[in-house]
């Protein structure tokens, strides 16, 4: 054994009791009376210890239980049959372990201590033919290795001629690591049960000396040994080496999954089985390691053996110092990320062909392999914060390297045909904005294909068949990508008479040329077609894009050998068009088509499997299915965590649209959180201003909005609205959606003129685009209507209004939510516009009780509540008293006291008390709704004028006239800025003024 190989361990002394004729070796953990052994069993001994250890003081039996049945709920039956045992072995009748009654117990003997050092009293010959103690049967054969503190023997049964591998403790120190390996043995087997790659511990010896475990033989000895029998590492091949590194990771992994550390992972602790598929590693010798949570073990019943009482931080320092994570050597205790070092270290070692080198400053020289090289630094970086979250992830790399080295080359290629294109661009004169930026998606979307090609090159079966399609894939790419660029050539002014040429007449000009270019090559032309309709979702044109997306599928479908990779991506690409356009159902079918060939084909954490999951529970999102949405989202999120359960990179993806679901599913406090994390996450990864960054923030601010937290939204908002009009320009449809949805923002913070002029750009904008028979016109259209009714515009409210009603019907029926929340907008106006029998035939129509989710109970408290104005406006106080009741049920039904809509019902409470006359009752009510109104918005706002005004109706009602001419005196210049004089509450305005002067 080398300098190297030797563990750092420290050595303990032991302790040698005696008390009246007995004497207990700690040592040996022996217990002898008059000179002769006596067997106790284990829980007896350690409750005798931990009397011994306080001898002469009253122990209480939490004490006990705590120190010999740690993490447990204990009964005093146990307690008690423990001690009666003890008390049957020592025969004292129980003089010398007294019972304090309501106490607990004492040891009354006279104890001595003598402190014997760690070496165990052994007269045992380590010699061949010897046999070990309670083993009659097995014969030492010959001594594997050797140390200052044990041996190991290879031993076999003289009439089966099996063969096992019995490891000796000779000290203290050795008898507890063969302790805690056999405490850590019965974790992994009751963790994972058997596998190949965990050597197997067959029995023990604890009861005498020499103590030893017995562990199954394997002839082909250690990792070091089996490749020095082939003529040493480097002559074994490159790949059976890292294939073996992947075995350990594996195995690492598993351990780690059960709570075990290894803590000692190094060349000579790993056994190479042969077998038919080939070597297969073992690993072995836990004897330093531990357990992440102690309490583990108490859970599933396992008693700590070899152990002190901080599990996981004891001997921190244990293990062989080449292989020792820099943390760990500074003193910090051992963890995951400790082991992962190890492996890292070992990793370097087998690419570079040797198992001595040390991991030193400037080892990256010697890795030519680039993948490969990054795999070794993500192992062993010097801070553990930054290594690799997991052993399996680790795995996962090394057996994709061939497929992930030849996707490193797909995207050096896609970024140069990027470049290229950008270079061509260069002399495009059009909006260049948005074709720099849409050459850019093109090429990455171009790429995608190809990459899930090379990722299926790293897996064992089907290499070859991905290889020819990622060759073909390829050629593809160039076809498509050199007939896009020939569009970009067409629009320069030297081949457009020098004017400038619109984004959409550019793409047009491509889908009309298509058929005649590629009337002989149908995959091409499939995958040109969807390129185009790519580009006609970018421009904002979801109808175009649907349809381009549509014809690229069918041919697809139609062509003989179509590759199923292919058609999963040109489902997912219609499903985005459909959801673009408000067809979530079909979108549903497409996307769960999508899944299915995907799944099929590609590993549970690939991002593009992840990217059609988290489409799926957007589509069952929109649907009104939160339950199922959260379902799909959170198995997408879960399969794209690390092995610690962990969100990166990767998961974000999906954490925006799980967060928009949990939201809608009741879970506001969750949902809000987890969009924070998404943020937060993308930031860390490519900073605030990259796109992926800018979306996860509108998505976050959304949320605020809906969770009443205004400000925060409307800061939120202006950054994004900032940044989606540098990446896309002011005639985008996200810059258009962020207008309105500032818009919308604004309007609740009572800041009703600000919201009318960004919700007025953005209807004005799709008008211009030609795109206002689409789902988000109507959204705008009926957001816009809403600013003009509270302004007392009842004239253009109500065209806006019916407009986005007639939109949304024949988009999505009559029972999508969205018709339900335009059909209570309109009834609203028509009530306020002196309607009210129109507006109740509208609102008669109930939310059918097959919707789900928040969003769908709070529009049916609302379409109660409007029905209850609408029967006020009516005269109709019994049915408006009765509408207002089940409204409120609604609401509180999963809403807090505290939520601004009981406010808003107090309100509307307040007003049928006017309109019967019970004006104490309306005045108790508004002298609360105006000061909370006021907390919320903005004081000069539609809303909280209109609630003054109705105050001052009650004041002048109550016969207080004279502090109702006088609010009305205060509000008098905002109600004749703020509502047009058609306005119901400023016409009472008007007869109030006159009553009370």
């Amino acid at each position: 054994m080398t300098e190297l190989d030797k563990p750092m361990v420290e050595r303990v002394a032991l302790r040698r009791w005696r008390f009246g004729d007995w004497l207990l070796d700690e040592r040996s953990l022996e217990l002898r009376h008059g000179g002769e052994p006596v067997r106790l069993h284990r829980k007896p001994m350690q409750v005798l210890m931990h009397l011994l250890q306080h001898a002469g003081e009253v122990v209480t039996k939490d004490e006990l239980a705590a120190a010999c049945w740690p993490g447990r709920i204990l009964s005093d039956t146990v307690l008690t049959t423990t001690i009666n045992r003890l008390r049957a072995v020592l025969g004292d009748g129980g003089e010398l372990v007294r019972t304090v009654h309501g106490f607990g117990y004492r040891l009354t003997a006279n104890v001595t201590v003598e402190w014997v050092g760690d070496e165990l009293p052994s007269a045992f010959a380590f010699e061949p033919g010897g046999r070990p103690p309670l083993r009659p049967n097995w014969t030492l054969v010959e001594r594997l290795g050797a140390g200052g503190s044990g041996e190991v023997w290879r031993t076999r049964h003289d009439k089966t001629g099996e063969e096992r591998v019995c490891k000796f403790a000779l000290d203290g120190a050795a008898l507890r690591a063969i302790k805690r390996e056999i405490t850590l043995f019965r974790v992994l087997k009751e963790g994972l049960g058997e596998r190949p790659d965990l050597a197997r511990l067959l029995d023990w010896n604890l009861q005498q000396a020499p103590f030893f475990l017995e562990l199954e033989y394997v002839p082909a000895g250690s990792l070091l040994q089996w490749t020095e029998a082939r003529g040493g590492v480097a002559a074994v091949p490159i790949a059976q080496r890292l294939a073996l590194i992947a075995q350990c990771a594996d195995a690492l992994a598993a351990a780690h999954g059960v709570g075990v550390l290894h803590k000692d992972l190094k060349p000579s602790n790993v056994l190479i089985a042969e077998s038919e598929g080939g070597p297969q590693i073992k690993l072995v010798d836990f004897g330093s390691g531990g357990v992440v949570d102690a309490a583990r073990l108490a859970a599933i019943g396992i008693t700590r053996l070899g152990f002190t009482a901080t599990v996981a931080a004891a001997d921190s320092t244990s293990g062989t110092p080449l292989y020792l994570a820099p943390e760990v050597q500074a003193g910090q205790p051992a963890t995951v990320q400790g082991d992962l070092y190890a492996l890292g270290v070992m990793l370097y070692q087998a690419a570079v062909g040797d198992w001595r080198r040390p991991l030193a400053p400037g080892w990256e020289r010697e890795i030519d392999d680039e993948v490969l090289r990054d795999d070794i630094a993500a192992a062993v970086d010097g801070d553990p914060a930054r290594r690799l979250a997991d052993a399996a992830e680790l795995a996962r790399r090394l057996r994709q390297l061939p497929g992930r080295r030849a996707q490193r080359q797909a995207e050096r290629a896609a970024a140069a045909r990027g470049a290229a294109l950008q270079q061509r661009l260069a002399r495009v004169e059009i909006h260049r904005r948005w074709m720099v930026a849409l050459a850019a998606v093109l090429v990455l979307g171009l790429a995608s294909t190809l990459l899930l090609y090379f990722k299926l090159l790293g897996a064992n079966a089907g290499r070859e068949l991905a290889r020819d399609r990622a060759e073909r894939e390829a050629l593809v790419a160039q076809q498509v990508t050199g007939y896009i660029a020939s569009l970009f050539d067409a629009a320069a002014p030297g081949e457009n008479g020098g004017k400038p040429i619109a984004p959409r007449a550019l793409v047009d000009r491509g889908r009309d040329r298509l058929g005649a270019r590629f009337a002989e090559q149908p995959l091409v032309r499939a995958r040109v077609q969807a390129a185009l309709g790519d580009l006609y979702c970018k421009l904002g044109l979801p109808l175009d894009c649907r349809q381009q997306a549509e014809q690229a599928l069918a041919l697809q479908r139609q062509t003989p050998g179509a590759d199923p990779l292919v058609t999963a991506q040109l489902l997912r690409q219609l499903a985005q068009a459909q959801i673009d356009q408000g067809l979530y159902a079909e979108a549903e079918r497409s996307l769960r088509e999508a899944v299915a060939l995907l799944a099929s084909a590609l590993p549970a954490r690939d991002a593009q499997l992840a990217d059609a999951r988290r489409a799926l529970g957007q589509a069952l999102y929109w649907q009104q299915k939160p339950a199922e949405s959260v379902a799909v989202l959170s198995a997408a999120r879960d399969a794209l965590r690390d092995a610690q359960g962990r969100d990166g990179v990767e998961s974000a993806a999906v954490l925006g649209a799980l967060a928009t679901s949990l939201f809608d599913a009741g879970r506001q406090d969750e949902a809000l959180a987890l969009a924070a994390r998404q943020r937060h996450l993308l930031q860390q990864a490519y900073g605030a201003g990259d796109l992926r960054s800018v979306e996860a923030l509108d998505g976050y601010a959304s949320l605020l909005w809906q969770a009443g937290r205004n400000a925060e939204a409307e800061a939120a908002q202006r950054e994004v609205l900032g940044a989606y009009q540098r990446y896309y320009g002011d005639d985008s449809q996200p810059v258009i959606t962020a207008k309105n949805n500032l818009g919308a923002t604004l309007n609740s913070m009572g800041r009703v003129r600000e919201a009318a002029r960004w919700m007025g750009e953005a209807v004005a904008a799709v008008r211009a685009r030609g795109d206002d028979d689409s789902p988000d016109f109507a959204v705008a259209l009926g957001n816009l209507a809403q600013i003009q009714e509270q302004s007392g515009d009842y004239t253009a409210a109500l065209a806006n209004s019916r407009e986005a009603y007639r939109l949304v019907l024949a988009h999505y029926g009559e029972d999508h939510l969205q018709t339900h929340l335009q059909r209570i907008n309109l009834a609203r106006t028509l009530s306020y516009a002196g309607q009210s029998a129109a507006a109740i035939a509208l609102l008669r129509r109930e939310i059918p009780a097959g919707l789900q989710g928040e969003q769908v109970q709070f529009t049916r408290g609302r379409r109660l509540k409007q029905l209850a104005d609408a029967y006020v406006a009516a005269g109709d106080f019994a049915r408006a008293e009765a509408a207002l009741a089940q409204a409120e049920t609604q609401f509180r039904s999963y809403l807090p006291a505290e939520h601004w809509i009981f406010d808003v019902l107090a309100a509307s409470r307040a007003r049928l008390r006017l309109a019967q006359h019970r004006y104490a009752e309306a005045l108790t009510l508004l002298q609360k709704v105006v000061p909370a109104y006021e907390r919320d918005e903005n004081p000069e706002s539609p809303a909280v004028l209109v609630a003054k005004i109705d105050l001052a109706s009650a004041l002048a009602g109550d016969g207080r006239g004279a502090e109702a001419r006088a609010l009305l005196e205060m509000i008098r210049v905002p109600v004749e800025r703020e509502l047009l004089p058609v306005h119901p509450a400023r016409v009472e305005f008007a007869r109030l003024a006159g009553a009370v002067s």
